[in-house]
């Protein structure tokens, strides 16, 4: 099995943090290799970017309506087929030559990755075949258990609310989680502040036997799915492939993730209940975040794993 991370790239403030943990994963041997999607924002972003460049980090210059971006380009439109981009990122792994290959997802703004977790990705990976994508607890994602407002914001505990049809917990959520800075900041600063308090919220008492166990992992709402932080398998993108030859439209990652996957592949996705990572920011909350404070909180955090 070959392990594959994506990263639409990038972001120099904030990946130039994430890339810290991606040298660790390489040094660690968690990682076989990390493809570089170049989707730059600014000239500055895109000079920065080719730098990363080595032996196990692959840069990927997508190719749309003739629009390439080239090793050598200086100048071009961000928002210019930018969906298209991305569409052709997730295409391009339904080649059989990733058949033998799991994958993990990341955004440029992941700022902190917990190890143990990427491991735990791989083996459940290898030793399951009953899901379409997983994805552990991620800090700033909506994507959480009911416990964490329950622990942590008792009065907005109704935020996240579960129900069951056919014998499956589904998970809902209020637009609120990724509208609102305030919610950022403070899951944010918790987690930064006293980060073992977050995460034993979430603790189980045996995290190598998650199958059997509904305290282990939970199925998702179908009705929406973040993934700036998630794992798939090379079917998966055979099946998004499919979807958007057979619908001939722009694919929106998150909606057919959420929505169509699981009724196609008629298996769940799935979260495990242990925090795996940290995502930033969402566009609507940056307005209204503390950034650069956090960025610098998260730039000490990583400090101590950087590859010397």
């Amino acid at each position: 099995m070959k392990r594959i991370i994506l990263i639409p790239s990038g972001r120099e403030d904030r990946m130039s943090i994430l890339m810290i943990y991606i040298n660790r994963l390489i040094v660690e041997n968690l990682v076989d290799e990390v493809h570089l999607w170049m989707f730059p924002r600014n000239e500055s972003d895109f000079n920065w970017i080719k730098t990363l460049e080595t032996e196990k980090i692959i840069i990927m210059y997508p190719t749309v309506n003739n629009d390439s971006i080239q090793k050598d380009k200086t100048e071009w439109e961000y928002n210019k087929h930018y969906d298209a981009r991305q569409d052709e990122m997730f295409a391009h792994y339904s080649d059989e030559k990733y058949a033998e290959c799991f994958f993990i997802k990341m955004d440029d703004d992941i700022v902190w990755i917990d190890f143990q977790e990427v491991f735990n990705l791989w083996a459940f990976c290898e030793g399951n075949d009953n899901f379409s994508v997983i994805t552990p607890i991620v800090v700033n994602n909506p994507n959480l258990k009911n416990l964490i407002f329950t622990e942590h914001y008792p009065e907005k505990a109704g935020l996240i609310s579960s129900c069951v049809e056919n014998g499956i917990e589904f998970l809902t959520y209020d637009k609120q989680l990724v509208e609102s800075p305030y919610y950022g900041n403070d899951t944010h600063f918790r987690f930064l502040v006293g980060p073992d308090r977050f995460k034993k919220v979430f603790a189980i008492s045996n995290p190598d036997q998650l199958e059997g166990s509904n305290e282990n992992l939970k199925y998702l709402d179908s009705r929406y799915f973040c993934i700036n932080f998630i794992c798939f398998e090379h079917n998966v993108f055979k099946e998004i492939k499919k979807y958007m030859v057979e619908n001939k439209a722009q694919f929106n990652d998150e909606f057919f993730i959420s929505t169509q996957l699981p009724s196609i592949t008629k298996k769940p996705n799935i979260l495990l209940n242990r925090v795996g990572a940290s995502h930033l920011s969402y566009n609507q909350q940056d307005s209204g975040m503390f950034i650069e404070s956090l960025l610098y909180m998260y730039k000490i955090k990583a400090e101590p794993i950087k590859v010397r």
